[in-house]
């Protein structure tokens, strides 16, 4: 049995932490929320660095077997920084990327994401380096995090938004979206009413479960037992406290722990 950390700037990692442990039952999981120094995504990158640093500290201090940065903004200084650590770390930028080039036939891709997302290129350099032929159409999106913290899903003014920052890429003749940031997957239902029901929309769960199965196979092997999931924020309010309950429905979970970092 693993004991597998995941982090974000918030609460939109669970998307990840929740497609693993449905993927993996028998594993662990310990997820880190930086929600005290959120968002990450106009930060810098210098300052990203910090936080990335200081994250993967404390999952270590609880002996993970691996982490995963779930946080998009993470990945794209952990990609450019090249960095080293003492265990397995993987990104969600390079497995978009990968799983986006299986689904696109034009080899025209969108990407949704954060200003400081869009703004690395840090998606279009992962697909170039697997094809450098292919169209990379960028939208920075930054009222989407938002609307999904204050649980907007269902409201149509999330509609109207999904569309205004979709139908531009659309219209560039993209035939596959890349949501980049992991609050993203809770809107698929939306994105899928507005790029059309069969459109291919690739998100951070999904692409990176092909990539750790194929890195560590172990991670498949069924031991009959039932894992544990453990989550800490850097700062708690009732309300975030019954979004985390609602993002992660219906797995079980431990009382969410609020720590310092």
């Amino acid at each position: 049995m693993a004991l597998i950390g995941v982090f974000d700037s918030g609460v939109g990692g669970l998307t990840v932490l929740k497609g693993l442990a449905e993927s993996y039952p028998q594993h662990d999981f310990i997820y880190l929320a930086d929600t005290a120094r959120l968002p990450y995504g106009t930060k810098s990158a210098s300052t990203i660095s910090n936080y990335l640093d200081k994250n993967i500290s404390f999952l270590e201090s609880h002996k993970v077997d691996l982490v995963v940065v779930a946080c998009n903004s993470a990945s794209t200084v952990l990609l450019q920084q090249n960095k080293a650590y003492n265990l397995p770390v993987f990104n969600v930028i390079e497995p978009g990327a990968v799983t986006a080039l299986k689904h696109s036939e034009s080899k025209k891709i969108g990407v949704l994401g954060t200003r400081a997302t869009v703004q690395s290129r840090a998606y279009i350099q992962a697909i170039h380096k697997i094809d450098p032929n292919a169209q990379v159409h960028q939208m920075p999106a930054a009222l989407l995090v938002p609307l999904v913290e204050e649980g907007w899903v269902e409201d149509p003014l999330t509609t109207m938004v999904v569309l205004r920052y979709t139908k531009p890429l659309l219209d560039l003749g993209v035939d596959v979206l890349i949501l980049g940031c992991t609050h993203y997957p809770v809107l698929k239902s939306v994105f899928q009413k507005v790029a059309g029901p069969s459109f291919p929309l690739v998100d951070s769960p999904e692409a990176l479960k092909e990539m750790l199965v194929q890195k560590i196979p172990s991670l498949s092997e069924e031991t009959g037992k039932k894992g544990l999931i453990k989550i800490f924020c850097t700062d708690l309010t009732p309300h975030l406290e019954q979004l985390i309950q609602n993002l992660i429905s219906p797995l079980p979970m431990q009382p969410v722990q609020k720590v310092d970092l």
